[in-house]
């Protein structure tokens, strides 16, 4: 007979690994399959991250309107300062003319759409343009002098003209 058994009975040696089984890989973290196939907790999980989207979006919504009445404001009271030297009453332009129509393009105001807007109110309202200077009739808007004053004590012991 031939050596062929010593081949058979030979004890593998088990230093030496296949080179398939050599790559062992660590265990990485994988869901329960019993949390995969269970619709409930996909759901689940899809329904919070609906809420924290929801709930970051009002957040956004919240601040942008805040945002948005601030500018709003601010641009009133530029309007409203141009209005010191017309002599309009701001509730006089708004009567009669949106926000919208005195702010160009870019948001700034719009320093000829409110100088109609006040031409436009005056007319509207019927509100009578300022005057310059004091107006005395019958001698023109401003006076040459002032009226000259007598005093009674001086003129008692004048003598008088015949």
């Amino acid at each position: 007979m031939t050596d062929d058994s010593s081949d058979v009975d030979a004890v593998p040696d088990t230093d030496a690994v296949p080179e398939e089984s050599a790559a062992v890989e660590e265990p990485t973290e994988q869901p329960d399959p019993s949390e995969e196939s269970n619709p409930n907790t996909e759901a689940a999980k899809w329904r919070h991250k609906y809420r924290d989207e929801q709930t970051t979006h009002k957040e956004t919504q919240t601040q942008l309107a805040d945002m948005s009445a601030r500018v709003e404001a601010l641009q009133r009271q530029q309007v409203e300062a141009l209005l010191d030297a017309s002599k309009v009453k701001p509730a006089a332009l708004w009567a009669t003319t949106d926000l919208a129509q005195l702010v160009a393009d870019d948001g700034t105001v719009d320093a000829g759409a409110v100088t109609k807007a006040i031409d436009a109110a005056r007319k509207t309202l019927g509100i009578a343009p300022v005057g310059k200077g004091n107006h005395i009739p019958g001698v023109g808007n401003r006076p040459d002098g002032l009226p000259r004053k007598s005093d009674g004590f001086v003129d008692a012991f004048k003598p008088r003209r015949k």
